[in-house]
């Protein structure tokens, strides 16, 4: 970048030839020799940092599992970083880690301080500790993982995952234990200081907070603010957990985000429009998720043989299993069909919220249909590719979603989808899949599945589009809707 500003230095000299008396600098660039007047350098310095910033990532942590808001964060640290950015995170650690070095007595009577924090507020501290200042101190000792850490230390692989690609992309971390706990529970006082110190320290151009949260503009002083938003599920959806007072506390933050960001960062048109029932006027870039390149993955492994599957004898979701996904429903159209279904199910996915509901669904069919199904539990990435690759169809009866990278990942690995029309779902699968008007409708279900099954032509032609469509969906594409986002922040 400096070179290309050094080049429009060049050319302003030469227009200005005229003028040989005033003081110039003589430069050697790799790609030619240049003469510049003193009185550009400021010119040359702004053009030369225009098109790079400084980055604060805020996430809870980058998970071992790649899947959801740490999937895309993790795209985005990579296209930020590849834009020449210089790029930063605060993460979270995991609480049995924090306090490693700590004697045990004491750090069993933090963590049973910070449970109260985190459950009641700071107001809970003064039923434990007289005083304005050591309850400064505890809160101190609470966050006492707050440690800059440049990249020549070594960084654990459970925090920054197994993609080490990422972590030398970073310019620095900061590994901060409970930091996304108090945020997500709006209890602002400790991650409002960190980043307000952290913009100071680095002198931050621009703060990416990974998901709705209570920071403001205020907080980010000298900066811009850009959240990612990637639903409005939890208080919009009944399948999502009550615990609590989880929507009303999303709602606030959601509000926040929508209302003190410089730029909002949606995953879907449909999450786009959410955010401007709020604020009309609010500035919002779509950022649609991208699929990985499942050439790159581990395709064929054991996972069949062991559970006893042949390819394209079984449909397949992969997801997390969990109420609003819709499985239930989906075992009943298998119990509604009978023999009408000829191909086994295979869940993929770990547990999530509603499990219970679900085996208590699955327990109640009857053996010959428990038969047909098979819930594997959370998978490697190569067997989920290898089972997904040979499957016969992809079946995502979703409630909402806010994207559905999932669909996306199937049509790239040339598998026919049937789908639901909630949320963004839709708006994933464009014209290649086959949509369930009404997912709640088991009947319905079982209509798409029985049709899919018996007509071959339908099938090749839904594997067709899928390809085409897929590929709107790759890291190129997301990596160019990124930086077009982003200029527009540039200064």
């Amino acid at each position: 970048m400096v070179v290309a500003a050094l080049e429009i230095a060049y050319l302003v000299e030469r227009a200005h030839m005229s003028s040989p008396a005033l003081p110039y600098l003589y430069a050697e660039t790799t790609r030619t020799l240049i003469f510049f007047k003193i009185n550009y350098l400021p010119i040359i310095l702004r053009v030369a940092t225009m098109y790079c910033m400084k980055i604060l990532f805020i996430s809870p942590d980058i998970e071992e599992k790649p899947r959801g808001i740490n999937f895309i964060l993790k795209h985005l640290l990579d296209s930020a970083s590849s834009n020449g950015d210089e790029v930063g995170i605060l993460i979270g650690l995991p609480a049995t880690n924090v306090f490693s070095e700590s004697k045990i007595l004491q750090d069993k009577i933090l963590h049973l301080h910070l449970q109260h924090y985190l459950k009641e507020g700071r107001g809970s501290f003064r039923y434990f500790i007289k005083g304005g200042y050591r309850k400064r101190n505890l809160l101190k000792s609470i966050i006492a993982g707050q440690i800059f850490k440049p990249l020549h230390f070594k960084i654990k692989q459970e925090y920054l995952s197994s993609e080490q690609s990422i972590a030398h992309k970073l310019s620095y971390v900061v590994q901060s234990p409970y930091v996304y706990q108090f945020l997500t529970r709006n209890i602002p006082l400790i991650p409002k200081i960190q980043i307000r110190r952290l913009v100071k320290k680095f002198n931050i151009d621009l703060v990416v907070v990974a998901s709705p949260s209570i920071i403001g503009k205020k907080d980010v002083k000298g900066a811009k603010l850009v959240h990612f938003i990637h639903d409005s599920m939890p208080f919009e959806l009944l399948e999502t957990p009550p615990d609590n007072n989880t929507p009303t506390r999303y709602a606030e933050q959601f509000y926040n985000a929508v209302t003190e960001s410089d730029l909002i960062l949606a995953n879907s048109e449909d999450t786009k429009s959410k955010v401007l029932e709020i604020k009309k006027n609010a500035q919002v870039n779509v950022l649609y998720g991208a699929a990985s390149n499942s050439n790159d993955k581990t395709k064929e492994t054991s996972i069949l043989e062991t559970l006893n599957l042949k390819p394209q004898e079984y449909h397949i979701f992969i997801s997390t299993i969990e109420k609003r996904k819709n499985i239930s429903t989906l075992l009943d159209s298998y119990a509604l069909g009978g023999d009408r279904i000829t191909k086994k199910l295979v869940l993929v996915g770990g547990a999530g919220y509603g499990i219970e509901e679900i085996y208590e669904k699955y327990n109640s069919l009857t053996s010959y249909v428990q038969e047909k199904i098979i819930f594997t539990g959370y998978v490697s990435e190569g067997d989920k590719y290898t089972l997904l690759s040979n499957s016969y169809s992809f079946i995502f009866p979703s409630l909402y979603e806010g994207f559905g990278l999932p669909i996306i990942e199937a049509q790239q690995n040339g598998v026919p989808v049937i789908t639901s029309k909630k949320g963004a779902l839709k708006e994933a699968a464009g014209d290649a899949a086959l949509f369930i008007d009404e997912p709640r409708d088991a009947n319905e279900i079982l209509s798409k599945i029985c049709t899919i099954e018996s007509d071959s032509n339908l099938r090749t032609n839904l594997i067709d589009r899928g390809t085409r469509n897929a590929r709107k969906f790759t890291i190129n594409k997301f990596q160019e809707r990124l930086e077009r986002a982003l200029n527009n922040l540039r200064q």
